[in-house]
């Protein structure tokens, strides 16, 4: 009889089965009783959030004996952590008094650098028993890890908690937009996953010949729920509302993987006016998530018992100060084939609330936003405005669709546009008038007009592709324009 764990696994396996695979097994799964398509695992997880929430009292003690296994597991069988975690075992007399004492904050904090080079003596196993994993990270720079095989029902089950706040239950059907590739959207719009009950469509292919199509699926599977990159979702939102097709039947939107900017929520909420808009915070490491706070757009809640983050200054201080902005950093709890402990996403945050036992235990953060990802532009003189200043005029931007800017000199922003359908490019000329008027005569704006706006191999397109190094400019005024431009 095959054991929970190896179950978890055949249903982390099938998330990566080839199309033709998971189009044969898909038919299948969906027939399966709900209990047995998502597994015990999976359940008994969501029913461990749902006490956590019920029971503030319990959760220091759940994350406290977690965090005692990772620990342990870590300096028992990591050949890394033994090296790192021993002396402050032994100097704090044990395990427990780490965990109780000023000894938590002399383990190091670790980054992706460390991970580079110590990935696979940071494993308590075999790194044949486990997945090997990579992700682009906040700076650029691939990061290969590994995860466990069973991750995947466990770490669903708190993605459909925040779902649920929406109404979206395990029978719905979503209309996913990330980075699935279709190399022929305008024969097979999407692509239809049964076992998840998810219709996806290619961010690669968010055009108006396109997008119609793509609305009238959903709209005739009568789907009520969307997922995906947020810049993939306000482009189709975008577009309904050029078509005259407002959706008020989609009850709601599941945004994570980018930035939400306060404009894509202003198009979204109006091309689906009876759409509940959440965003979630995760990490493809797996040690750390955030729920957006309901009516509290920008603020998020760390979840205790998927990992233990901390929002530490540059010298590895806890933050306590609120309004304080600082770096997350985060040990994963649920996932111990590679242990994460104190790990430095490459994130930061304004803290709004510590953790502590009146709000169960779950810090909250806003302004979270990704500490290399620059979106700060450089003017003639040298100083930095943000990127996002350049949407808050609707008027100049009706001509524009789409668009994504691109700096390699002070003073200089160079701009690819895509005009809406009639449009010619003196379109753009508002635009222009309005960069230059509203930054000075600082900034130049250099438009170029392209049929689409190019993706990253994953699917995700960066509003800004900045070539210069803005911690050098701004007279140290980048930490105030954070604060002030990214909480919103």
């Amino acid at each position: 009889m095959l054991t929970k764990r190896a179950l978890d696994a055949a249903r982390s396996a099938y998330v990566g089965l080839p199309p033709s695979v998971r189009r044969t097994v898909g038919p299948i799964l969906q027939l399966l009783p709900v209990r047995l398509r998502f597994g015990r695992s999976y359940f008994e997880w969501r029913q461990a959030i749902a006490d956590a929430r019920r029971h503030p009292e319990k959760v220091a003690d759940r994350q406290r004996s977690a965090l005692m296994r990772v620990l342990q597991l870590a300096r028992d069988k990591s050949p890394y952590y033994r090296g790192t975690l021993s002396g402050i075992v032994s100097a704090a007399g044990g395990l427990d008094a780490v965990i109780a004492s000023e000894h938590w904050s002399r383990i190091p904090v670790i980054d992706g650098s460390v991970v580079r080079r110590e990935g696979e003596r940071m494993c308590t196993r075999s790194t044949d028993e486990l997945d090997s994993c990579s992700t682009a990270g906040s700076s650029g720079r691939p990061l290969t890890f590994f995860l466990d095989k069973n991750r995947s029902p466990i770490e669903y089950a708190f993605v459909m908690d925040a779902w649920s706040a929406a109404g979206c239950t395990e029978e719905d059907w979503q209309a996913t937009f990330r980075g699935f590739y279709n190399p022929d959207p305008a024969t097979t719009p999407c692509e239809v996953e049964s076992g998840l009950k998810e219709l996806r469509f290619s961010v690669f292919h968010m055009t108006d010949d396109l997008m119609p199509r793509y609305l009238a699926e959903i709209e005739q599977r009568a789907i009520a729920f969307l997922k995906g990159y947020p810049s993939s979702l306000a482009n189709l939102a975008a577009f309904a509302l050029r078509a005259g097709l407002v959706n008020e039947r989609i009850r709601g939107i599941l945004l994570h993987s980018e930035y939400v900017h306060s404009r894509y929520r202003q198009i979204l909420s109006r091309a689906f006016p009876n759409a509940r808009i959440l965003s979630f915070y995760g990490l493809s490491e797996k040690c750390a998530f955030a729920v957006e706070v309901a009516d509290r757009p920008g603020e998020y809640d760390f979840d205790p018992i998927y990992g233990l983050t901390e929002l530490l200054d540059d010298s590895d201080r806890p933050i306590t100060t609120p309004g304080a902005r600082g770096r997350i950093v985060s040990t994963g709890l649920l996932f111990n084939g590679m242990p994460f402990i104190r790990y430095a996403t490459g994130d930061e945050g304004v803290l709004v609330a510590a953790a502590s036992e009146a709000n169960g235990w779950r810090m909250r953060l806003s302004g979270v936003t990704p500490r290399y990802t620059d979106e700060f532009v450089v003017t003639r003189s040298g100083n930095l405005f943000h990127v996002g200043v350049l949407f808050m005029a609707d008027d100049e931007l009706s001509a524009i669709t789409d668009l994504q800017f691109e700096q390699s000199e002070p003073g200089e922003l160079h701009v690819r546009c895509v005009l809406a359908p009639g449009r010619n490019p003196p379109a753009t000329r508002d635009f222009i008038r309005m960069v230059r008027d509203r930054t000075g005569g600082e900034m130049n704006l250099h438009v170029t007009i392209v049929d689409r706006i190019p993706l990253s191999p994953r699917g995700k397109r960066p509003l800004l592709i900045q070539h210069l190094d803005t911690q050098r400019f701004g007279g140290g005024l980048l930490e105030e324009c954070r604060e002030t431009l990214m909480t919103e």
